[in-house]
């Protein structure tokens, strides 16, 4: 049997009015997501971490006294006590570094006062040098060539004077020996006496003559020049005393200038390990409950040490937490897959382990980026902390365990 094209339309819009015309019934009521249930660990809400910084002291640290865990104290009382030999041994050696270092800076300082004064005298006899060269050629210009020179003049008068005397007596002695009646042989050995001085005395006179000459050509200029030189010199030597001077006094001044930080550092290398030792005898900053190790020490995963007299301790460590008593929160860790469901400071309940009769309030809290030690896992894990809403009792204290148990809220749609 074939149907038409037309009677297939039909049935259908026929079809079509009967469903429009059934009516609609409700949808059955979707449940609310399962409650998330998580561990966690009571920890401090209030707390003042107490840690052992030392600014100087590298030595060993071993405990001598210790209160003991969960030990009520009041601000100010000693908490713990390290032993102190070692870092007695350290302050003595530090002050005789330091009495070491007075005594060698106070000869640096005298030694550089001697060095100056001695400078300044070199300095001082290297002006006094150019002070005499010019005064030499000074007195060698003005006074020395001039006196010289009169004393030829005078020389050369005498000189000539002494010619004509003999030239005289030689002419007396001729006209003598010509009017009178010595014998021949007399005239003749004192004519040739006379005559022999006279031309001694005139060749003795042009080697004076040609010394002066030699003399005002020769050697006066050069000991001119020599003076000049003089001069010269003892000033270039003069101002390279000085240059020099000056930087052997720059050294010394430097020297000196880094005397001052290197004396402060040995004074507080004292100061500080005086101070390190005050920091070995532990107090309370405040009144609280002691506990042993950091805060983050008692989230869940983690563990606390017990302090024990005569243990070893790091420099830097974190010794103890002042709790304040009944101000708890509890931590615990979030999986990756139920971080997207909670929304911050969410309403949760806590349940003790210690009393699960007893149901606590408090708000949710969790870090916004995973915890760093989960990167190893299947799944990150986040940090996250529910602040209770108001105090504990004493009965519960930090490191007790708990349940949180998280009520999903419904989201729009469901």
């Amino acid at each position: 049997m074939f149907v038409t094209r037309s009677k297939c339309a039909l049935v259908i819009s026929v079809f079509a009015v009967t469903l429009a015309a059934a009516p609609l019934q409700d949808a059955p009521p979707q449940a609310a997501p399962a409650p998330i249930e998580r561990n966690g660990t009571f920890v401090p809400a209030e707390a003042t971490e107490v840690k052992l910084e030392l600014e100087g002291y590298q030595g060993g640290l071993k405990l001598v006294e210790v209160v003991a865990h969960g030990t009520p104290v009041r601000g100010g009382e000693v908490i713990a006590r390290f032993k102190l030999d070692d870092v007695d041994g350290a302050i003595a050696a530090a002050e005789r570094d330091l009495r070491s270092t007075e005594i060698r800076h106070q000869n640096q300082r005298e030694q550089a006062r001697t060095e100056q004064e001695a400078a300044d005298q070199r300095l001082a006899d290297a002006i006094e040098a150019v002070e005499k060269a010019e005064q030499a050629q000074s007195v060698y210009e003005k006074t020395e060539i001039e006196l010289k020179r009169r004393g030829v003049e005078l020389n050369d008068g005498y000189t000539q004077d002494g010619l004509e005397d003999q030239k005289d007596e030689l002419s007396q002695l001729e006209k003598m020996y010509t009017a009178d009646e010595l014998t021949d042989a007399t005239e003749e050995i004192v004519l040739k006496r006379s005559r022999r001085q006279l031309a001694r005395s005139l060749a003795s006179y042009e080697i004076q003559k040609a010394r002066r000459r030699l003399d005002e050509e020769v050697s006066e200029p050069e000991v001119a020049k020599a003076k000049k030189r003089a001069v010269r010199d003892a000033k270039t030597g003069r101002d390279r005393l000085a240059r020099q001077l000056e930087m052997e006094k720059r050294s010394r001044d430097d020297g000196l200038v880094r005397l001052e930080p290197e004396m402060g550092d040995a004074n507080e290398r004292v100061a500080k390990l005086r101070r390190d030792r005050e920091r070995m005898v532990v107090r309370a900053a405040k009144d609280g409950i002691v506990l042993h190790g950091a805060m983050a020490d008692y989230e869940p995963g983690r563990g606390a040490a017990r302090h024990q007299v005569d243990a070893a301790v790091g420099a830097g460590a974190t010794l103890f937490t002042l709790a304040q008593p009944g101000a708890l929160a509890v931590a615990l860790d979030l999986p990756e897959s139920q971080v997207l469901k909670l929304d911050q400071n969410l309403a949760v309940k806590v349940i003790p382990a210690a009393d699960a009769a007893r149901t606590l309030v408090g708000r949710l809290r969790y870090e916004r980026f995973p915890d760093p030690r989960s990167a190893s896992g299947a799944e990150n894990s986040y940090e996250a902390t529910v602040e209770l809403d108001g105090a504990m009792e004493p009965s519960f204290v930090v490191g007790m365990r708990c349940k949180i148990v998280i009520e999903l809220p419904k989201r729009a749609g469901s």
